[in-house]
């Protein structure tokens, strides 16, 4: 139960009037408005980090959640608690004498479009700066980055956009890929933390050996409107973030999208389905109405077109109603698509392995 403390912040907050003129341009990709989700998943983390050099094996972690949930604003906020020191890590070398290089603590990368054990290790490479990254066989670049974890401190490695290693022809790509994974946790004491779409299951799913190394899955879900007149905590920090977006937009809100009302403030919510990244992408496309057209003012009637603009796929599919229409009755919207589903079948082999016709058990079972 969210404190009444809070609540009655929250309430105050949404009497606010008086939006910010300051660039909307850095404004509202920067917001952040603090969330429990993201509370939980950076407090995951940095217990996971803390554990490092006081227990002999240390957690992997994997975070998901649906596109557009704030992922990659958990990644920045993460990378940002862990920031790379330049010369900050002094070392001796073999031969005695004495090294400075930068202290990376938490090197992060995207996973390869074309996923491979060589693929990502050339990747951690590159990310350390490494100039030889593209060059040499398999087991120099895995001796180099052996190395690079020695000398730059780090504790571990976040991948992300996880997702790609399971995408590609519908399959496991690589099933050696979590099984290196295993062991560059083990023998270069590391934890690994990957961020990625919930499918991103099916890449532990394969083996117990290699799921038991792996923490509970943290899910970034996306606010819950809830139902009838009792407002959960989650409407209440969607109702926040947006009188925050509000209140750094250019321009003034109608006074008919007063976020006092709840049912106007569901409209935002329908229009989002719960997701910021859903909700940015609305309120850029109103930004760019108003620069396009020069606006000193706006009315609903622009939000109306931003919704048109913006969604014009999912409007014109029959899937989405406009929220901002004057003849919209209040409903909640329709459930997003389950991130948590292979996107195509395993391709059908004369002789597959464990884990592709485990994945496509689970598919059929799940889908049934």
């Amino acid at each position: 139960m969210i404190p009444a403390d809070i609540v009655s912040d929250l309430r105050r907050q949404r009497l606010k009037r008086g939006p910010s003129r300051r660039s909307i341009l850095s404004n509202l990709e920067s917001l952040y408005v603090e969330h429990p989700i993201f509370q939980k998943a950076v407090k995951e983390v940095e217990a996971a980090l803390n554990l490092h050099g006081n227990a002999s094996i240390l957690p992997n972690l994997q975070i998901s959640g649906v596109s557009g949930v704030g992922k990659t604003t958990l990644v920045e906020k993460i990378m940002g608690k862990y920031p790379s020191i330049s010369n900050g890590r002094k070392f001796k070398l073999t031969s005695g004498f004495d090294a400075w290089c930068d202290e990376i603590p938490v090197l992060r990368v995207d996973m390869p479009v074309q996923p491979s054990v060589e693929a990502l290790a050339r990747a951690f490479l590159k990310a350390y700066g490494d100039p030889k990254h593209a060059s040499g066989d398999k087991k120099s670049v895995e001796e180099r980055l052996r190395i690079y974890i020695y000398a730059s401190g780090t504790k571990a490695f976040l991948i992300d956009e996880a997702q790609r290693a399971v995408d590609r022809n519908g399959t496991i790509v690589k099933q050696e890929l979590a099984f290196w994974l295993q062991d560059l946790h083990e023998k270069n004491y590391v934890s690994i933390i990957i961020v990625g779409l919930g499918r991103t299951n099916f890449l532990f799913d394969q083996d117990t050996q290699v799921e038991r190394r792996w923490d509970s899955e943290i899910r970034m879900t996306p606010y819950q409107w809830g139902g009838g007149d009792v407002e959960p905590e989650s409407r209440l920090h969607f109702i926040a973030l947006l009188i925050a977006f509000r209140d750094n937009f250019p321009i003034e809100w109608p006074d008919d999208l007063n976020l006092v009302d709840d049912d106007i403030c569901l409209k935002f919510y329908y229009a989002s389905r719960g997701v910021i990244g859903y909700l940015k992408k609305l309120l850029h496309r109103l930004l760019r109405i108003v620069v396009s057209e020069n606006l000193t003012g706006i009315s609903s009637a622009h939000f109306y077109m931003a919704f048109d603009l913006a969604f014009r796929k999912e409007v014109r599919g029959g899937s989405l109603q406009n929220p901002f229409d004057l003849k919209w009755e209040p409903v909640l919207p329709p459930p997003l698509p389950d991130d948590t589903q292979l996107i195509n079948l395993p391709r059908k082999r004369h002789k597959k392995t464990k884990g592709a016709q485990k994945a496509e058990l689970t598919y059929a079972l799940t889908v049934a």
